[in-house]
């Protein structure tokens, strides 16, 4: 056989075997061999592990996929008629993605963080059929595809919408569907308008998580739509700095959010969270902006001009930091290009103002006073009206101090010279100033917890309080206080005349209720008959009992706070938190109390004015203890004053 030959011969039997090997059966099982068993609808796993896996599919699962044509053996793995280890109940076929895929899932399970995590064993990391289906997969740009435009957030918040941290999921940052829908991407998306959607900012099949993320790729991310907002962003400060290789500036997600994207043009129909808070977090931080050799001073000075003034209430409606510097471009001021520019305030003034003179356009800045000449004459002019408002307003109280005071002696010495009627002791009026004095003494320390950003608490901590201190000072008003109502109680207990006038006549009774009408008509002048009252009159006695409520609920509650590590391990979570409330609303209910109605009736009353000297003196004169008591009660006084001067060692006058 020539060589020729030979070469023919041996093509004829390559092309015999093909066509033998061609026309035999493949083994690769049919849809209709798959459907004989999975399209019983109760057909379940026998495998643990894929025990509750969805195997009933129907005859037209694949209609109008795009895997209409691929057999079911294209994308799971293929199994002989001799053996079928899924039919006997052992590991579920592959899925056979990277036959046509290969690109695709290569890019997944290197560069994708739920590739990475799938390749490890995390059986919830997101897979292929997870994003885009099993059966009835659709291309990604479907109205019905789950990736579609308006249906993409769904499919990534079934893992992405936890509201607690899940360690397992791998997932950190929490409620990121509810977040998105909250933000102006989802809303233009409703609107019908083209919008960002998940893998616009995240990819496809390439995600990292966003600490994989630098600023510069950040910005990138967000430049592919917004084009010249990324162009004046690397033009101004921020991008320049950025572009030296330093990340320690803003980027778009620091100012507008990641998830929940906001316009700072307006919040919550003010247009202040732009200029004030979002740039304050990083320009009213002393530490970051020492870092760079920078200050403060902008935030402090735009707060106490008109702008900033007007931003902190409730108008909302003066230049902004983003008016003045350029929201995406600010630059400093000597730059040509920046709106803060001499040559160029004109135009960025007259945005708000219209034409402006250059005296106008000066007279805002946010240097230090201290740095230039022109705030010498200024700085002169509020040292002597501080002075002045110093001088002239204490030498008015001082003045207006000197008649009160002498008033104030008038009345105590006619009340000693004239007034019979004792209304309270020696040892009564020890416990009003005593309890006066704790109580003020708990208000101030109390609150200077719950107000500690107040000037005036600033102005004490600044000058000589700290924290021990003012809880120590709380803690020792608290027992002086309780150990003063502790005697006052054992004191008017233990004596007869005690209990009748502190328990028996403080009683309320239905007569209260008349004598209350009966004020009310004489004061709206409706009666001409000015009402007399028994020994204490129902005002007396709602404070009275008022604090008796009071001091038991502030000192259960204080005592809980206080000694909050001793209570038992089955205490419920919310007695803290409910004792917290309490004690806080409670003491501010006491303070407006006092402040509001006891107050008046000892000092702003017209009848006590300028200050009533009960306290004091402990009495009244007879002329006025007619006008005010009915004669029982009167009678029921004198003889209380009569048992209490009787005792041993009791001096028959107060």
């Amino acid at each position: 056989m020539n060589h020729l030959t030979k070469t023919v011969f041996e093509k004829c039997i390559f092309i015999v075997f093909a066509a033998v090997v061609l026309l035999l059966p493949s083994g690769q099982l049919s849809a209709d061999d798959c459907l004989d068993c999975h399209g019983e609808k109760d057909l379940e796993a026998v495998s643990p592990e894929r025990k509750g896996m969805k195997l009933f599919v129907t005859a037209e699962a694949l209609k109008d996929s795009v895997h209409e044509e691929v057999g079911c053996g294209d994308c799971h793995q293929s199994d002989s008629d001799a053996e079928k280890p899924h039919y006997e109940g052992g590991p579920a076929p592959k899925f056979m993605c990277a036959g046509c895929h290969e690109g695709t899932v290569n890019e997944y399970e290197k560069k994708d963080v739920h590739g990475r995590l799938y390749a490890k064993g995390r059986k919830n990391a997101a897979w292929c059929s997870d994003c885009h289906g099993g059966h009835d997969i659709k291309k990604s740009g479907a109205p019905d595809s789950p990736l579609a435009p308006d249906k993409q957030a769904d499919t990534c918040g079934k893992c992405h919408n936890d509201s607690e941290q899940s360690p397992t999921k791998n997932i950190a940052k929490r409620k990121l569907l509810e977040r998105y829908r909250s933000g102006v991407h989802w809303n233009n998306q409703k609107d019908g308008k083209p919008s960002a959607i998940c893998s616009d900012c995240h990819g496809a099949h390439g995600i990292r998580q966003s600490v994989q993320m630098s600023r510069v790729e950040r910005i990138e991310s967000c430049g592919k739509c917004h084009k010249e907002i990324l162009a004046d962003y690397l033009a101004g400060a921020h991008g320049q700095t950025l572009a030296s290789d330093n990340e320690d500036v803003p980027d778009c997600i620091s100012c507008h959010g990641d998830h929940d994207i906001i316009s700072l043009e307006k919040h919550d129909g003010k247009r202040d969270y732009a200029a004030t808070q979002t740039c304050i977090w990083c320009h009213g931080n002393e530490r970051l902006m020492a870092r760079y050799g920078l200050d403060t001073s902008q935030v402090e000075t735009y707060r106490k001009d008109f702008h900033g003034l007007t931003q902190r209430s409730s108008l909302g409606a003066s230049a902004t930091c983003a008016d003045c510097h350029d929201a995406h471009m600010p630059l400093n001021h000597k730059d040509p290009k920046s709106k803060m520019n001499p040559d160029n305030k004109a135009e960025t003034c007259g945005a708000c103002h219209g034409e402006t003179s250059t005296a106008f356009q000066a007279s805002f800045t946010h240097q230090l006073q201290n740095q230039s000449g022109r705030y010498l004459i200024n700085r002169i002019v509020t040292i002597v009206y501080i002075v002045l408002i110093l001088v002239t307003i204490g030498g008015m109280l001082f003045h207006n101090f000197i008649i009160w005071a002498f008033y104030v002696r008038q009345k105590y010495k006619n009340r000693c010279d004239k007034c019979t009627t004792v209304r309270l002791t020696v040892p009564e009026r020890i416990w009003h100033w005593v309890l006066f004095a704790s109580f003020a003494l708990l208000a101030i320390t109390g609150f200077a917890l719950s107000f500690s950003e107040s000037f005036l608490i600033r102005w004490m901590y600044d000058v000589f309080l700290t924290e021990q201190a003012r809880a120590l000072l709380h803690r020792i008003a608290a027992i002086v206080m309780l150990i003063d109502m502790i005697i006052f109680i054992v004191a008017v207990s233990i004596k007869p005349e005690g209990r009748r006038k502190w328990w028996r006549e403080m009683m309320p009774r239905p007569h209260d209720i008349s004598d209350f009408f009966r004020t009310m008509f004489y004061y709206l002048g409706i009666t001409n008959e000015r009402p007399r009252y028994h020994v204490f009159n129902y005002i007396e006695k709602a404070e009275y009992w008022a604090l008796w409520w009071g001091t038991v609920l502030m000192a259960l509650t204080g005592f809980i706070l206080w000694f909050s590590r001793m209570l038992p391990a089955d205490t419920p979570t919310w007695v803290l938190d409910v004792s917290r409330t309490i004690h806080f609303y409670e003491a501010v209910l006491a303070c407006l109390s006092i402040a509001v109605w006891h107050f008046f009736f000892v000092i702003w009353h017209p009848a006590e004015y300028p200050i009533s000297l009960l306290s004091i003196t402990g009495r009244i004169d007879d002329h006025e203890a007619k006008e005010r008591f009915i004669d029982e009660a009167i009678e029921a006084q004198t003889e209380m004053n009569t048992a209490a001067a009787s005792k041993p060692g009791k001096q028959k006058k107060e």
